[in-house]
């Protein structure tokens, strides 16, 4: 089986590349004054999950890939999320296993040489596997940031749900860990 990163090297290039800026500008941003957790759904994406308040939507399109972002509000503490979706024009994600292409995406995280993953795992998003980082940032500014990546397959489209928080016993609270779990397809 080939998968759709090794018929098109490019798009593989494109994720990693989209993510590390994620994380970069994940890690700073204007705090909102309350945490508001409710279940968002967009149905042209068809695609449902938990987010602090309504999240921000773009979209970047290069010659080979879409991506799309949904990312809410950096919370009172700077914590942020993210969840993003990427398709190829030509192939797709459908055969493209995580798990196992999950040393080239570790090596996209770690691309910018100011994110280095300290976790590697397996896990599984709404009962779908996933590959899991949690990584460190340095930021432009000299502090640490945390984050966790996870990162699946539904359908064509490779999925990315990710947070970033200053401390890492952020990510044992109770929202986050039903935020990293909640993405769901809706077809």
């Amino acid at each position: 089986m080939v998968s759709s990163c090794s018929r098109n090297p490019g798009g593989l290039k494109f994720v990693s590349s989209a993510l590390v800026v994620l994380l970069i500008l994940a890690t700073g941003g204007i705090a909102a004054s309350a945490e508001s957790w409710t279940l968002f759904t967009d149905p042209e994406a068809q695609i449902q999950f938990l987010s602090a308040g309504t999240p921000e939507k773009s979209q970047v399109q290069s010659e080979d890939t879409t991506t799309i972002t949904w990312s809410f509000t950096p919370l009172e503490d700077g914590t942020s999320g993210f969840v993003d979706a990427t398709r190829i024009e030509q192939g797709g994600f459908a055969d493209f296993d995580v798990l196992q292409e999950a040393a080239d995406l570790r090596a996209g995280v770690e691309r910018s040489g100011r994110t280095r993953v300290l976790e590697q795992r397996s896990v599984s998003v709404s009962g779908v596997p996933a590959i899991e980082f949690r990584t460190q940032t340095l930021t432009s500014k000299g502090g640490t940031w945390y984050g966790v990546l996870r990162m699946l397959v539904l359908g064509d489209t490779l999925y990315t749900v990710g947070i970033t928080a200053p401390s890492l016993s952020r990510f044992e609270e109770e929202p986050i860990l039903a935020f990293l779990d909640s993405l769901k397809s809706l077809q």
